[in-house]
């Protein structure tokens, strides 16, 4: 029987963002502290987005665009309208 290595992957990966995002946002983190740098790696590796500005957020919020759900259903309600 093989041991399930789900919570290792888990860990893994995670080390492996928190590293990557240190970079992030011009690399600010890397120059903080060693216990403030691993509390922002950790902020950055679960939350992407920093930031709730035009670009960032949601742009259904923002901008007023549709979601794909309801593109969808205004797409079957012009071809059922079409074929009546």
């Amino acid at each position: 029987m093989e041991k399930n290595r789900k919570r290792a992957e888990r860990r893994h990966h995670f080390a492996r963002i928190k590293r990557k995002r240190l970079d992030y946002y011009g690399g600010q983190a890397l120059d903080m502290p060693r216990v403030d740098r691993l509390r922002v790696a950790g902020i950055y590796a679960r939350t992407m987005p920093v930031c709730s500005c035009w670009m960032c957020g949601n742009p259904r919020r923002y901008l007023g665009e549709v979601t794909m759900q309801e593109r969808r259903f205004a797409e079957l309600a012009r071809e059922e309208e079409l074929s009546v």
